[in-house]
């Protein structure tokens, strides 16, 4: 955090004070928390998830907008971004709805698949509305290395990646096409500067 304030301090002074403040908070948070039994946390995974909604939603509707995306909310000079407490609010629900799954013997059948997908769906589409890409994947990601903690099955594992390699190479076909619909231009150049970071270097260069 230290070295962050530092970065930022010497890119615009002006988020400097900003910065701290935030690093401040944190840490007090930080401390709070670990006083906190997990267990007692986890107790309250299904409020989390419905708090963690109904931000999702409301920063779609009052949310500030900016360059067409309407991300974050502006609370006393301090800019708060939902997304951002949704990876921390659905670690939590997913920890514990993958233990009771586990517990039960559920993790690796129909109605846990289902269970889990809907769940993860619903505030990943949320977010890819507003629209932030990247925050979706990253989302996704996590839960799945989660699910594969917990107990995913390799045969499951196999299955999907027979099925996702054809449909990765389709996706990537079709967004190339100057006609796409999927996703905006600037998510374009991402996936593809990510693919051909050579290509796209001196884009990246003219753009910061």
């Amino acid at each position: 955090m230290v070295i962050g304030v530092l970065v930022i301090n010497a890119a615009d002074s002006s988020y400097t004070n900003k910065q701290t403040i935030g690093v401040i908070i944190a840490v007090v948070i930080i401390l709070g928390l670990s006083f906190l039994d997990y267990h007692f946390v986890l107790q309250f995974y299904i409020p989390f998830y419905i708090i963690n909604l109904v931000f999702l939603l409301a920063v779609l509707f009052f949310g500030d907008d900016a360059n067409n995306a309407k991300r974050w909310f502006t609370l006393g000079g301090i800019t708060f971004q939902p997304s951002e407490l949704t990876k921390i609010l659905m670690i939590l629900f997913m920890a514990k709805l993958f233990a009771m799954l586990v517990e039960k013997e559920s993790l690796n059948t129909l109605k846990g698949y289902v269970l889990i997908a809907v769940t993860a769906f619903i505030p990943a589409l949320l977010i890819s509305q507003q629209p932030d890409l990247s925050t979706t994947i990253c989302l996704l990601i996590v839960i799945f290395t989660m699910f594969y903690v917990a107990g995913l099955s390799y045969k499951v594992i196999g299955i999907a990646i027979l099925i996702l390699i054809p449909i990765a190479g389709m996706f990537l076909w079709y967004i190339q096409r100057p006609d796409q619909t999927l996703l905006y231009d600037y998510q374009v150049e991402r996936f593809l500067s990510f693919i051909y970071p050579s290509q796209y270097a001196d884009s990246y260069e003219q753009q910061y």
